[in-house]
């Protein structure tokens, strides 16, 4: 057994009964002297195969938006139309797949996208158009990277694509034609290209692969053995198998060595412990700690020798996420990323040969910032539907978990749950789903989602709802109702951990509106995410509601704020008479919302400093036997507000 203690210039067997820590900058602190095995197993790496195809329509943003949370890639296919664009699509019709017919390159776009590939697969599913290669790519790549196989169009067509959409570097484009991928590799040398194929490949074929710069093999499974996988990873290749669902196959093509494969089956396959890094069997020889601000951001060297560079993954230790493969990898202060241990594992044949681990810390003025939501209330139909809207800023595509909680209430005591919930979503005023939805993911992906999202686990068949989306950054709202007798139901919204650094969103606004039954209240929950505290402006406002037209509006409500152990933080009622109604107006002016409360008006407001945790606001009526509408509002401020 080695010890090994990470250097600038790489790793270092030493004495196994002494660690001399070597000297480091000041920012990077050493933890020496814990024991490491020279080869520990490797994570198995996972592609679903046109995404969750077995649970979900085929090469659709359902299914690649189920994929992509328990994948490392995911695999689509894309064919170019009579007018030059990529759509994902398999077949070179859109027969088998759709409710349309004719061939895809006598086809224009904007005619395939408005195809239903979803309703043949399953009633349940619903509407799922054909998305175009861009809208996969911007859907996927928050969670996943891209393993896309062109099945049509030119290098030049392709090009144009990548130029126009951006590209994680640890994606691969794939082909079944060589030259295809070299011409490709030849236009633009960061793209990764891996070969799809079948058969046998000699040690010349393998020498110009290396050459040409083709650095993944996809080949069929059955055409690979230990031997075979053996010498190809001894040419420099990364090796894949095409495509493997019986778990039995899985775990022998594992033990021959193969780095990773692509499956269907992603619900029964995902949490297999072959495709999970064996992170409790790894001591590691040390710890970086690193606190850095230069651009706001941490950069991080594996310390790899340049040739070994594309070998090594970086893994967030949190969920065990594969984020990068690549030498270094660059953390964002202002993401999810920061406060986490992230480790380098260096791969070979045999697994995992050395790692290397950092933790990463925030500057102690770095603020939190709000996360997951919920609201309950009494739910029905018209005025008694409960309305939650959020406002985000950030890039990209960020996935989001939406419950509309009733019948799995019962099991928490709670009376009168409602027994129909629905749930409709509106993005920036526009419906994203045209009908309120009542259809559950499927009950193999249930129990999978609610733990990769930290959500209860719901009674599988109750009539709970349940939606994932992916979703853009902007404006949202939900509404939940009920579509039989009124009862209690609880709306929560929960967005990704495993979101991706390079698209980190931020959530700036809550607003939760419903009706509030005479003696009853309404409920909203939220989560301050660390590492440092949340300022926060609370309303609770009825009055003000009046200037909306809602004529039934709470007469005189109150709030309070309460801790996770319930313990009361805040009070507030009729702000306008508070001794800090100055700093609360100050607040309300940053956010632009001053113009909706008036001086003297029964509307509540808070203004307060809260630490990482969970957090319930709870609006009721000050006065006994009162009823009518009212509405929480949350806005995170930064410190200058």
């Amino acid at each position: 057994m080695n010890l090994f203690v990470a250097r600038s210039s790489g790793f270092v067997p030493v004495s196994p009964y002494r660690v001399t820590p070597p000297r480091l900058p000041a920012l990077v602190s050493l933890i020496a002297g814990l024991l490491v095995p020279h080869v520990v197993e490797a994570k198995l790496l996972l592609a679903a195969h046109r995404g969750s195809s077995w649970d979900y329509p085929e090469n659709t943003l359902a299914a690649f938006a189920a994929a992509k949370l328990v994948a490392d890639y995911v695999e689509f296919d894309v064919r170019v139309t009579v007018d030059g664009q990529f759509v994902v699509m398999h077949d070179p019709t859109v027969d088998r797949t759709t409710n349309g017919t004719g061939t895809v390159a006598a086809m224009m776009a904007a005619d395939i996208t408005r195809l239903d590939a979803g309703a043949r697969f399953h009633p349940r599913i619903g509407a799922q158009r054909v998305p175009t290669a861009e809208q996969t790519l911007r859907e996927i790549q928050t969670d996943a990277a891209p393993m896309m196989e062109c099945k049509s169009g030119t290098v030049a067509q392709m090009v144009a694509l990548l130029d126009t959409v951006p590209w994680r570097p640890d994606g691969y484009v794939m082909h079944f034609n060589y030259r295809w991928l070299v011409e490709l590799k030849q236009a633009r040398p960061d793209v990764q290209v891996g070969w799809l194929g079948a058969g046998y490949l000699s040690d010349a074929d393998l020498a110009a692969a290396r050459r040409d710069g083709i650095s993944l093999l996809s080949w069929r499974h059955s055409d690979l053995n230990a031997d075979v996988i053996a010498r190809l990873n001894g040419s420099g290749m990364i090796v894949w198998a095409w495509t493997v669902n019986d778990a039995t196959r899985c775990a022998q093509l594992a033990a021959d060595g193969i780095d990773g494969l692509v499956a269907d089956d992603m619900a029964g396959l995902a949490y297999h412990p072959m495709f999970r890094s064996r992170a409790e069997a790894v001591d590691l020889t040390n710890a970086a700690s690193l606190d850095g601000r230069q651009d706001r951001t941490v950069i991080m060297e594996s310390g790899a020798e340049s040739k070994l560079r594309r070998r090594v993954q970086w893994m967030r230790e949190r969920d065990q996420a594969m984020v990068a493969q690549s030498g270094s990898l660059a953390v964002p202060l202002h993401t999810s990323g920061t406060g986490e241990t992230y480790r380098a594992d260096w791969v070979d044949g045999r697994g995992i040969a050395r790692s290397r681990r950092f933790a990463v810390t925030p500057t102690e003025d770095e603020a939190g910032g709000l996360a997951n939501l919920s609201a309950r209330a009494a739910i029905g139909t018209g005025d008694r539907t409960a309305v939650v809207g959020w406002v985000t800023q950030g890039d990209g595509l960020q996935p989001y978990l939406v419950r509309g909680v009733g019948p799995t209430l019962a099991q928490f005591g709670v009376p009168n749950a409602a027994a129909a919930p629905w749930i409709q979503l509106f993005d920036d005023d526009h419906e994203t789903d045209p009908r309120p939805s009542s259809a559950a993911i499927d009950s193999r992906w249930e129990s999978l989602v609610a733990a990769h999202f930290g959500a209860f686990p719901l009674v599988t068949g109750a009539g709970d709802v349940v939606q994932l989306r992916s979703l853009r950054a902007g404006t949202h709202t939900a509404h939940l109702g009920a579509r039989d007798a009124t009862g209690t139901g609880l709306l929560e919204i929960y967005r990704s951990p495993r979101s991706a650094d390079v698209s980190a969103e931020q959530l700036l606004n809550l607003s939760f509106r419903c009706w509030v039954p005479t003696g009853g209240n309404m409920v909203a929950g939220f989560v301050v995410d660390g590492p440092g505290s949340q300022r926060l402006l609370i309303r609770g406002l009825g009055p003000a509601l009046r200037r909306f037209g809602i004529a039934e509006a709470l007469p005189d409500p109150i709030i309070r704020v309460v801790d996770a152990s319930g313990r009361v933080q805040a009070v507030g009622d009729d702000w306008s008479f508070d001794d800090d109604n100055g700093l609360v107006r100050a607040a309300m002016l940053a956010t632009g919302s001053a113009d909706l409360m008036t001086i003297g008006s029964r509307d509540a407001a808070i203004l307060l400093n809260l630490a990482p945790g969970v957090y319930t606001v709870i609006l009721e009526s000050a006065v006994p036997n009162q009823s009518g509408i009212g509405l929480i509002e949350l806005f995170a401020l930064d410190e200058a507000s």
